[in-house]
């Protein structure tokens, strides 16, 4: 089963959940706090949660919950620290490379690949210019 965490109005899992109340919900939802999942241990085989990491008080406290209630494979997706998407004032986390080279190491999974992707601001035809875009980070349990 697929879990989506933070996925607001679009949702992609087979269960979704969020701090907040969607106005569609055509699939399973359930209203939660992504730090305090209500499952069970090792229950969910494929976990997203784009865009919620940079929100939360602890990032190591909702990295250990997903770790959790994982039992194979989580992606999450943030803005990096030098994109301009991360400059919303709710915003309480910036993350870069370096962060993640750093305190992946602490994690209890077996694996992981963390990679960045690059946004290109003005694409000429023998030149482009590229900023750092989103971070995506997979975890195997």
């Amino acid at each position: 089963m697929k879990l989506d965490v933070g996925c607001g109005e679009c949702m992609r899992g087979d269960v979704n959940v969020d701090v907040r109340k969607p106005v569609n919900r055509p699939r399973p939802f359930i209203q939660a706090d992504a730090e305090n999942l209500p499952f069970r241990d090792a229950i969910l085989e494929e976990i997203t949660c784009f865009h919620v990491i940079e929100h939360v008080e602890s990032p190591q406290k909702l990295l250990n919950e997903l770790i959790r209630v994982a039992n194979s494979k989580i992606t999450l997706r943030m803005p990096h620290r030098l994109s301009w998407w991360d400059i919303s004032p709710q915003h309480k986390h910036h993350f870069t490379l370096t962060w993640w080279k750093e305190n992946l190491p602490k994690l209890n999974v077996k694996a992981w690949h963390v990679e960045r992707t690059w946004l290109a601001v003005l694409p000429l035809p023998f030149f482009k210019i590229k900023f750092p875009h989103e971070i995506v980070v997979t975890l195997w349990r």
